[in-house]
């Protein structure tokens, strides 16, 4: 079932009412500057996240999209700590698990702390309504290449406990929930 789009910026979100905000709003909102993500963008999220806390909506957090966070998060910091040598393309650390075990992950791990407190101080936690779910299905749906695994999980919790999913992923057209958007192709998929 498709799910029904609401430009972010013309939605009127209502006190009580349930957001789980998808990981790329929280990079929107959290991320260091030097991610570098397009101001445009994080605006649009930047001037909704002030609305819905204005109007006294409740940001939902669940452990897939906080692991999301997390992940990318600690990618960036590889990233900026580790960059590929300018010639050879080459990093100290060629794999996460060697960055994981070097000396520099503490610091890394430290910056993505903060700002991972940071979020969950902002939100309330939700639980995964893991149990409940047709996961034969769900796999079935993965299987075919149709659907990630993480997207499905969300909206599954979204349907689960009243949530509208606020996000700026293109891939967020399935599943008969209702998503807070600014992304175009999002808007027309999910008229």
């Amino acid at each position: 079932m498709k799910n029904k789009a609401h430009h972010v910026s013309r939605y009127a979100f209502s006190a009580g009412e349930r957001i789980l905000p998808d990981a790329n709003v929280w990079l929107y909102l959290y991320s260091p500057a030097s991610i570098g993500l397009d101001a445009r963008i994080v605006d649009a999220y930047a001037n909704a996240w002030d609305t819905l806390l204005e109007k006294g909506a409740v940001a939902c957090i669940d452990p897939i999209v906080i692991s999301e966070v997390i992940n990318r998060l600690l990618d960036e910091e590889w990233l900026r700590l580790d960059p590929p040598d300018p010639v050879t393309r080459v990093r100290r650390y060629r794999k996460r698990k060697d960055f994981r075990q070097s000396a520099d992950y503490t610091a890394a791990a430290r910056v993505v702390e903060a700002l991972t407190k940071q979020i969950t101080a902002d939100s309330t936690p939700v639980a995964t309504p893991f149990a409940s779910m047709d996961i034969d299905v769900m796999l079935t749906d993965f299987g075919s290449g149709s659907t990630d695994w993480n997207d499905q999980l969300i909206v599954e919790t979204c349907r689960h406990h009243g949530c509208k999913l606020l996000t700026n992923d293109t891939d967020h057209t399935e599943g008969g929930i209702e998503v807070l958007t600014s992304h175009p192709r999002l808007l027309r998929a999910c008229p």
